[in-house]
């Protein structure tokens, strides 16, 4: 059970492997001795295939996986396996319409535990090896085909490892934090006579992502001088050596909400230990000054002080829209106000969007990957709706409503979507059940929600197990997800498509095989799913490849996580 929940913690995408809501972040690994390790992120998505194999065509439906010369050049995969009680292992991929699936060992192969992999930006990657020395930073060159002998180019001494390692946008270069001496490095792959700097020198306990940029790695420090909570301080990577601090009161504690798209300021959510009945609140803090300004109380531009943000069930902010959306509510009163804030000259600017009255809740709040439109719920609770708001530049354009949500129903909830559709989760009254539905997206108008039926099915709703593996807030790859849901007496691995009312069968085996989705490659020509065995605790990955008929392949036994790469 522990390797099985170590593969659905690799495998399955949320939003907090991607950002907020799928924005373009960096990538984050952490590489511990830990013998469960953290491998590789992932992400968790299925492109259409054929109930028997075959590629799906059907209508209006017609399978749009490339078939010009990027189909047939290949496609990269990642994978982390573990045979036998054996050591970790990091392998790759490589998957062709025209050949079999072939793995190729990224490592020596030794007694290590090889626990993580990341791309550079120019075809190179990075791995992390584990043994009792201690932990290694590992560069290997390539140029996103041939790949030549790793080399070392960092390492932690004792046995606690590594965190938050990422590539450093704009650089061919990762920032890290050495567990064990709690501090913070940037690693130059260029520099080979002195590629390791410290960027923060002490009591580092927690890092974010690295701005989109490459100029910040926000971090936390512990303990705090004078005592109260940790705040998130600015560590600039350009220029290593030292931190300062985003300016808040002592009992005031900041979360990371997502930067703006440029890098140039952080969106954060505060609550104050010391006042517990005031809330949340949601400031902006820009992050090139010198030294930083006093961050923004974004609730401050526009309403009482004395009202605080309603906590959100969903994403706050949205880096490729360059706003944040939030609600603002008075427990005295009951009222509550929306706004969307975007960012000019480097300040928030909100603006009112639904004066609600009373009651309203900030509920199934997810933005598009590209910022082009939100969701989220609100109402009283006798006309409460799931409303879609569509945004341009940072600026409403208006609303529309996707589903109602009359008192006593079973809720919808935000499953994914994209320009050509958005897919919820609705349980089925009174059941164990979930149905996945539809709401096509015309232009940015909503049609009618229809629920999601099997392609070559009675055209009935395929039900889903209630905690069947449906990733909220996952973006589609290629117009697709894929989930756990029901089939037979047991379950397997479906498609569920933005763009089209049918579901498809991607896995091929028997009811009664535990099976897990796997990931998509980004041209939509390949899906990959897990057979795991409860008994040896391994799991088979199988890959199905939606341009040819027949059965799914066999690639690989023993894993533990696998995404395709990120970097062409």
């Amino acid at each position: 059970m522990r390797d099985r929940a170590l593969f659905l913690a690799m495998t399955c995408a949320l939003a907090a492997c991607r950002g907020d809501n799928a924005e373009p972040q960096s990538q984050q690994m952490d590489a511990s001795s830990s013998d469960t390790g953290t491998g590789d992120p992932s992400v968790s998505s299925a492109s259409e295939s054929g109930v028997d194999g075959s590629s799906s065509s059907s209508g209006d439906d017609t399978d749009s996986a490339s078939t010009g010369d990027d189909a047939h050049s290949g496609q990269f995969a990642y994978v982390t396996t573990r045979e036998r009680g054996g050591p970790m292992r990091q392998q790759r991929v490589r998957y062709r319409h025209d050949a079999p699936p072939e793995l190729e060992l990224l490592h020596p192969d030794d007694a290590r535990d090889w626990t993580a992999t990341a791309e550079l930006g120019d075809g190179s990657l990075v791995l992390v090896s584990v043994s009792a020395e201690g932990t290694t930073v590992w560069a290997v060159p390539g140029d996103g085909d041939a790949l030549g002998e790793p080399s070392e180019i960092a390492h932690a001494a004792g046995p606690d490892g590594l965190s938050a390692l990422q590539p450093i946008p704009g650089a061919t270069a990762i920032a890290y934090v050495d567990v064990g001496e709690a501090n913070a490095y940037r690693v130059d792959f260029d520099d080979v006579d002195d590629p390791v700097t410290a960027i923060v020198a002490t009591d580092v306990v927690l890092a974010a992502p690295v701005s989109p940029d490459g100029d910040v790695m926000l971090v936390q420090r512990s303990p705090v001088p004078g005592g109260g909570v940790a705040h998130w301080q600015r560590a600039r990577l350009e220029a290593p050596g030292g931190v300062e601090a985003i300016a808040f009161a002592p009992s005031i504690g900041d979360t990371f909400a997502g930067y703006t798209a440029d890098g140039s300021g952080v969106w954060l959510t505060t609550f104050d230990s010391a006042a517990i009945a005031n809330g949340d609140d949601l400031y902006f803090a820009a992050l090139h000054g010198d030294p930083l300004a006093p961050p923004v109380r974004v609730n401050d531009l526009v309403t009482d002080p004395a009202e605080r943000l309603v906590p959100c069930y969903g994403d706050t902010v949205s880096a490729a829209a360059g706003a944040a959306s939030y609600v603002v509510g008075n427990l005295a009163t009951g009222e509550s106000r929306r706004y969307l804030a975007r960012i000019v000259d480097a300040t928030p600017q909100p603006v009112e969007l639904v004066a609600s009255g009373r009651g309203e809740s900030d509920f199934e709040c997810h933005w598009a990957a590209d910022g082009t439109w939100m969701t989220y719920g609100g109402g009283d609770a006798s006309n409460a709706t799931l409303e879609l708001l569509m945004v341009a530049g940072g600026e409403a354009q208006g609303s529309e409503t996707l589903v109602p949500w009359p008192l006593g129903d079973e809720p919808f909830r935000f499953v994914a979507g994209d320009a050509d559709g958005i897919l919820l989760l609705r349980r089925v009254e009174d059941s164990d059940f979930a149905e996945l539905w539809r709401v096509p997206l015309t232009d940015g108008v909503p049609g009618e929600p229809q629920p999601l039926v099997e392609a070559s099915g009675d055209g009935a709703p395929r039900r889903l197990g209630v905690e069947a593996g449906v990733s909220p807030s996952s973006p589609p790859i290629a117009g697709a997800i894929s989930y756990r849901g029901k089939y037979g007496d047991g379950e397997a691995v479906w498609l569920a498509r933005t763009g089209a009312g049918v579901i498809e069968q991607i896995s091929d085996e028997d009811p009664s095989a535990v099976v897990q989705p796997g990931s998509i490659s980004p041209d939509g020509g390949f899906v990959t799913y897990v057979i795991w065995d409860e008994q040896t605790a391994s799991g088979e990955l199988r890959v199905r490849d939606r341009m040819l008929s027949g059965p799914s392949i066999h690639v690989a036994e023993g894993v533990l996580g696998e995404r395709f790469a990120t970097v062409p």
